[in-house]
């Protein structure tokens, strides 16, 4: 099965909580990518 999105987030910090956040409100549909904790720091 693939996944398909209209937008990757690449860390999950405030900043890229924010954009994702953003887009999914635009009815993208949105991945993030975090190694560690979400939240930043």
């Amino acid at each position: 099965m693939e996944n398909h999105y209209d937008l990757a987030v690449i860390g999950a910090g405030m900043g890229g909580i924010e954009v994702a956040s953003r887009a999914a409100q635009m009815d993208a549909r949105v991945a993030i990518i975090e190694h560690g904790k979400v939240g930043g720091t």
